[in-house]
């Protein structure tokens, strides 16, 4: 794909943050995040962009404090010149799939219909903004020396129009017995994570409903037939943006069956896959004086 023809728009450029995010959690070092001069150069260095540099050795035009700013949400965004060559820096990271820039308009006309009938007039915008701004996370209780443990991740951009929230899916499996075998290396290189954690990703859409604002989801996966649906569990209340939400998930196998059928009738609220998602946690160490400094870029 060629970045330097993308007009990026604001939900393509809020998975750009989330990627940049991405990057530096993956490059701690000391338990510390890499500064964003570092970033900033990684960047400048990366072999898609290195030609574009001053030879001389003089400071790049993107700027550390623009790249901080921009990630942090703080300003709009980067200059029209710096957006694809931090989209190329992340595509060769891998963080960052040409395809993400694509969009299903089929997928986005249901969406559009089911909306139209379902939904009612509402401030979504303020909504979507307030409760979903961050990423959002359920990890399953796993039994005494179980194999497998789950983790959801959900990811939300709203859409800038306030009527539409597009979600990306993440549901991961970790191999504990090959995690635990692979921690207790010593003198071999390990293995990477990929190798004992199997991850499977859906995307689509989410929207209100009814005056209460309650958010259905719909999503879909790579392969046909993998559908996943969510449905908000009761309203929000002030705090619920810090002590997460109850969406009820189906699209998988529930397990009722282990119950007796009687139970169906005397515990029905045990049996929906209602998780309590959390939002996911991210530290962000104390900057140097340097780099409250403002840039430009």
């Amino acid at each position: 794909m060629d970045f330097e023809k993308v007009e990026f728009s604001d939900w393509q450029i809020e998975k750009m943050r989330s990627a940049l995010r991405k990057y530096r959690s993956l490059h701690t070092s000391g338990g510390c995040l890499p500064s964003w001069n570092q970033v900033c150069d990684k960047i400048a260095r990366s072999k898609s962009n290195l030609y574009k540099y001053p030879k001389d050795g003089s400071e790049p035009a993107l700027k550390h404090e623009a790249l901080r700013r921009f990630v942090q949400g703080i300003n709009g965004s980067l200059a029209k010149e710096r957006l694809p060559e931090v989209a190329k820096f992340l595509n060769n990271e891998s963080l960052f799939d040409p395809e993400d820039l694509l969009e299903d308009k089929d997928d986005l006309a249901n969406l559009s219909a089911l909306q139209d009938f379902f939904s009612k007039e509402v401030d979504g915008s303020n909504y979507f903004l307030k409760v979903f701004n961050r990423p959002m996370e359920y990890i399953l209780p796993t039994e005494t020396n179980e194999q497998f443990q789950t983790k959801i991740i959900l990811s939300f951009t709203p859409d800038v129009s306030g009527k539409f929230v597009r979600i990306e899916e993440a549901e991961q499996s970790v191999n504990l017995v090959a995690k635990r075998r692979n921690d207790a290396l010593r003198y071999r290189k390990k293995a990477s994570e990929s190798e004992y954690t199997k991850t499977v990703r859906r995307k689509g859409y989410g929207f209100l409903v009814t005056y209460l604002n309650i958010l259905h989801a719909f999503l879909n996966g790579n392969e046909p037939g993998d559908q996943m649906t969510y449905v908000q569990a009761g309203e929000l209340h002030e705090n619920s943006p810090d002590n997460g939400i109850y969406l009820m998930r189906n699209g998988t196998p529930t397990g009722r069956n282990r119950w007796e059928k009687d139970l169906y009738y005397k515990e029905p609220i045990v049996l929906p896959n209602i998780y309590r998602f959390m939002p996911e946690k991210t530290e962000e160490p104390q900057r140097s004086r340097s780099e409250t400094e403002d840039g430009q870029g």
